[in-house]
Parts: structure tokens; sequence; C-alpha cells
């Protein structure tokens, strides 16, 4: 599982999002350090390099790109 965590990339606006960790059995929940904000990018990644308990990795990178809507 720490593959996985060590895999994971959050990102706003290209600069890393703080947050914590935690796990409900298989289930990876991030949870950032601060609240999302109005008007940025965001981007999620999850690399080749994470591996679940019997060592299988994903087949490709995983990419997710949001933007916030201004007030």
């Amino acid at each position: 599982m720490s593959s996985v965590e060590a895999a994971f990339s959050f990102t706003k606006d290209g600069g890393p999002v703080d947050g914590k960790f935690s796990w409900d059995e298989s289930v990876l929940h991030f949870a950032p350090a601060e609240p999302i904000e109005r008007n940025h990018e965001y981007v999620i990644e999850l690399s080749t390099n994470a591996e679940d308990n019997a060592g299988v990795s994903l087949d490709e990178e995983f990419h997710f790109v949001f933007s916030t809507k201004a007030e």
C-alpha cells in the first residue's frame, strides 16, 4: 500500500497539495489539509509504480484534471 501512496500526486496550479492518506481495507482515501479552493486547476495522478497486494501494477498512468469555478 505504501507504493500506492508514493505513486499518488495531487496538485493545485502545478504545486503539491498537502494532505493525509487513510485506508479502508483496499480503498485509499486522501484528505487535503486545506479545503479545495475556487478558481484553480487541480490534477490527480497515480503512476504505474502503484502496486496492489499481489504486486500487480497499473497498465498505464491514471491522470484526472478538474477546475473549480470562480465565485
